[in-house]
């Protein structure tokens, strides 16, 4: 399953590139396109006003073009229009028109000095020229393709006395425009398989803590299966064991243990419930400043009874007489109650728990320590997570689900503080809770 994600993210990751560089080279194209062909217009245009100011200081001779120079054509029109002298053409013509002398239509090429009568390039041209006075551009298509075409009508004293016109293949243009998408297209192949691998290098990333996440919800719901499945069997052999005969002379003892089991389930169900609100940020947290020193105490009295019955003394240190925290006082003393309970459960008689409050580093901590076996070192990444047991000391027996812990340290982050856990140096096991004080607010 979390291939095939891998492979979809990969494939968004490239469509969403290729469709960018595709975007991007037609951009770029036409903009280059667009200034090649400006820049040949006006190259053309610069070619046929020298052409023009040659035929006004008449100075014939510098009309001919240069070998290599483009195609020019003059005639001289009338102001409606009609041609009043053949169309001449200078000594190079542009490939697009071929020089078949034999057809009157043709244009012709010849190597004298003296110019050789012609059709325009485009007649219809260059009568709007007369007709508006202006230079006027043009793609006109030839017997070899396509060709840019300059019409400019030559003044004099504010009349039109005669047309020029040059024209360049525009292949040259094309042909630049050619040569830039083959140099895209490469870059753009490349671009993708960088973004192939890249992709997938980053989709596997991504959906890791995915996959993490989902392998931790698949175990925390096989946890609490085996956890409701051991009481709900329990039960069911003590209720068959009544029905059979509820004369029994230990059918005190089963209801007793019916009832222990009931209990047990709906702590459990209670816990699972409460993970699902935590999970989805649905639990009520206030945040609101509070004494931490009254809620250790309030904790600590709630314990006294059971810590002397186990011989074990619980005690308290404050420091000063007010420690000013920010939260919820309520969820605070759900979560001190988890580890009192956890220190009684895990300390030896004759041992000591101790729950001691202080401020450190902008923020307040209520620590809980006890001075029994403490945390193998191998279990104390591990003692926050859900339905987490080391075997040598959080076992059914004394009472846990795995479940405490995970919802202390849940709470504690919800309230913008943290739960940490370690060995003490001189042995026994150390909780620590902090949070944010009033002034964090």
């Amino acid at each position: 399953m979390f291939d095939r994600i891998r492979l979809q993210l990969t494939a968004s990751y490239v469509g969403i590139l290729a469709l960018i560089l595709v975007v991007f080279s037609i951009v770029v194209s036409a903009v280059f396109a667009d200034q090649i062909a400006t820049r040949q217009d006006n190259r053309l245009a610069q070619q046929a006003r020298s052409k023009a100011q040659s035929l006004l200081e008449g100075r014939v001779q510098d009309y001919f073009s240069a070998p290599g120079e483009p195609l020019a054509v003059w005639t001289r029109v009338a102001q409606d229009g009609r041609v009043l002298d053949p169309p001449t053409l200078s000594v190079n013509a542009p490939k697009a028109f071929p020089s078949r002398a034999a057809t009157p239509s043709s244009y012709s090429v010849r190597s004298a000095r003296r110019p050789t009568p012609l059709k325009l390039l485009s007649e219809e041209l260059a009568k709007r020229s007369v007709r508006e006075k202006r230079t006027l551009y043009s793609t006109i298509t030839g017997q070899g393709g396509d060709v840019r075409v300059v019409s400019l009508p030559v003044m004099r004293a504010g009349e039109v006395i005669a047309v020029v016109q040059v024209a360049e293949p525009s292949e040259l243009v094309e042909g630049t425009v050619t040569r830039l998408i083959l140099i895209l297209v490469p870059i753009g192949l490349g671009a993708l398989v960088l973004a192939a691998v890249g992709g997938l290098a980053i989709a596997r990333r991504a959906v890791r803590p995915i996959q993490v996440a989902f392998d931790r919800q698949r175990t925390f719901i096989a946890d609490a299966s085996h956890e409701l499945k051991t009481p709900l069997t329990l039960m069911r052999i003590d209720a068959e064991m009544l029905a059979q005969d509820p004369a029994l002379t230990d059918g005190r003892e089963l209801a007793e243990e019916l009832l222990t089991e009931t209990d047990r389930m709906s702590a459990v169900v209670s816990d699972l419930l409460l993970l699902a609100r935590l999970d989805a940020g649905k639990v009520a947290i206030a945040h609101k400043p509070f004494d931490l020193n009254v809620v250790i105490a309030e904790t600590a009295n709630r314990f006294q009874k059971r810590a002397q019955t186990e011989g074990v003394a619980l005690e308290t240190q404050a420091e000063g007489r007010r420690l000013e925290a920010q939260g919820d006082p309520g969820r605070t003393s759900q979560i001190l109650a988890a580890l009192v309970d956890n220190a009684l459960r895990f300390t030896l008689t004759g041992g000591r728990v101790t729950i001691t409050g202080r401020s450190a580093n902008r923020r307040v901590e209520a620590i809980v320590r006890d001075n029994g076996p403490g945390m193998a070192p191998e279990h104390v990444p591990h003692i926050f997570d859900r339905f987490y047991r080391a075997e040598a000391a959080r076992t059914r027996e004394s009472g846990g689900t795995g479940l405490g812990l995970a919802i202390a340290r849940d709470l504690a982050r919800a309230q913008g503080g943290e739960l940490a856990a370690e060995n003490a140096e001189d042995g026994g096991a150390v909780f620590r809770l902090s949070l944010p004080t009033n002034h964090d607010a």
